[in-house]
């Protein structure tokens, strides 16, 4: 936490995918690792004090700049030859948390459009992100 609106998160961990139909109609599904930082920005958290309203564990709405790096390093999944495009993503995202019913728990919903850049084909496209999360504040 760099300030009362203002926190910087950070993730390791592993995204998903699956994909169905191939050649020989066997679905693929796999995890790959992926490495995040996302500055937010807490815009409301203050005047949801004021008002009396929940603010425990970031409650409000935020802004922020989600930046993910997928690397080719590892894929574990159904099949041997699965493999990742190594790929940057920066993406501007709206997003709402709340804990849910004055506990330790909480719910997100995020939203945001920005660019992915693959490394290998040195090509950016559009990327969408939508997230929702359940998490539990230690």
């Amino acid at each position: 936490m760099i300030s009362k609106e203002v926190v910087v998160r950070s993730e390791v961990g592993f995204d998903g995918g699956i994909r169905g139909g191939d050649l020989v109609g066997k679905t693929l599904f796999g995890l790959a690792p992926v490495l995040a930082v996302e500055p937010r920005w807490y815009y409301n958290i203050i005047q949801r004090e004021v008002n009396g309203k929940e603010s425990k564990n970031n409650s409000a709405n935020f802004l922020a700049i989600g930046i993910e790096y997928h690397p080719d390093w590892f894929v574990i999944g159904n099949s041997n030859d699965l493999s990742v495009a190594e790929q940057i993503s920066v993406i501007p995202k709206w997003g709402i948390r709340r804990a849910i019913a004055n506990s330790s728990f909480n719910y997100e919903l995020g939203l945001g459009i920005g660019k992915r850049y693959y490394t290998v084909l040195k090509e950016w496209e559009t990327a969408a992100d939508l997230h929702v999360r359940i998490g539990y504040s230690f």
